[in-house]
């Protein structure tokens, strides 16, 4: 029987978000709280610095000498917990929530750092899935794992980061509850100021459909960029062509190569192989991710 994605209503598009808004409190630390808006921040002090501080829906809301910084996943606020979908118009009404809590504007709000991503189900396990992606760009990656399974893979760069998870794992680690049933796969972008789309500075830009549009297209650049490690039949090949997929898809093979030959033969070699790569493995399992990726994201943007 063939088998396919299910497209499902988890994982939301944004998840955590990091606002700022600069306000200036004169005789700051002298009090035992702070009100901004309907929010009553309290004194406190750590390592010598005074902030205040206080939590509304799980979001965090720190007032410091410079301002106010608002932080968590945004999807706290409707569901409690970052499991489930926000759409389009979810997400407005999260960040139309926090501007009624402090009494500001959507343009008033900084963006100092987002998460965006989707989740789809495979009906591969999300563990191998994971082992299969090998590296993005000049970076090996790392693996992450929780109570000895491997739940994550995450590659790292200057201005942001690419990390894909085992959504359901990670959730009944986190909840103690069974939230997701089956293989979910998350992969998500960690953007920092330098490497955020033209136009997006405030919670307002964050709110444009065509600025959604960029991210997401953003977002699959770079999951196409991901060397995957295909699925390899091994009755229809043999020993030596096996080891020779794995050794050559391997950093410390490719770094041990360069003892040997110039950088840019590694390189020819490399793509010599992708190519071959491509008639003897089986790289439909990503197709159908990519096409899942696209379908859920499309989903969240068609609202009522």
């Amino acid at each position: 029987m063939e088998r396919r994605l299910i497209i499902e209503t988890f994982g939301k598009m944004f998840d955590k978000i990091n606002f700022f808004i600069p306000i200036n409190i004169s005789h700051f630390g002298n009090d035992e709280s702070i009100t901004i808006g309907n929010l009553k921040l309290d004194y406190n002090k750590m390592d010598g610095r005074v902030y205040y501080e206080t939590y509304y829906k799980k979001m965090r809301f720190r007032l410091t000498e410079i301002g106010l910084g608002i932080s968590n996943s945004v999807s706290q606020i409707i569901y409690g917990h970052n499991a489930f979908d926000l759409n389009y118009l979810e997400f407005k009404q999260t960040i139309l929530e926090i501007c009624n809590k402090i009494n500001c504007t959507k343009a008033e709000l900084i963006v100092k750092s987002f998460e965006f991503g989707l989740t789809v189900q495979t009906y591969m396990k999300t563990e191998k899935v994971l082992l299969k992606l090998q590296s993005h760009k000049k970076s090996s990656g790392k693996q992450e794992f929780r109570r000895t399974k491997l739940t994550g893979v995450k590659f790292y760069h200057c201005d942001y980061e690419l990390k894909f998870y085992d959504k359901a794992h990670v959730e009944k680690i986190e909840t103690r509850h069974n939230i997701l049933e089956g293989n979910h796969l998350r992969i998500e972008m960690m953007f920092r100021k330098k490497h955020f789309p033209n136009g997006i500075k405030t919670a307002e830009d964050l709110c444009k459909i065509e600025n959604i549009n960029q991210i997401y297209k953003m977002l699959m650049k770079e999951w196409d960029a991901v060397v995957k490690i295909p699925v390899v039949n091994h009755e229809k090949l043999s020993k030596e062509e096996i080891h020779k997929i794995y050794a050559i898809l391997s950093s410390a093979y490719q770094a041990d190569r360069l003892d040997y030959v110039s950088r840019a033969a590694v390189r020819k070699e490399q793509q010599r192989f992708k190519d071959e790569l491509q008639t003897i493995g089986d790289f439909s399992i990503f197709n159908e991710i990519t096409n899942a990726f696209a379908e859920k994201f499309t989903s969240l943007m068609n609202v009522p």
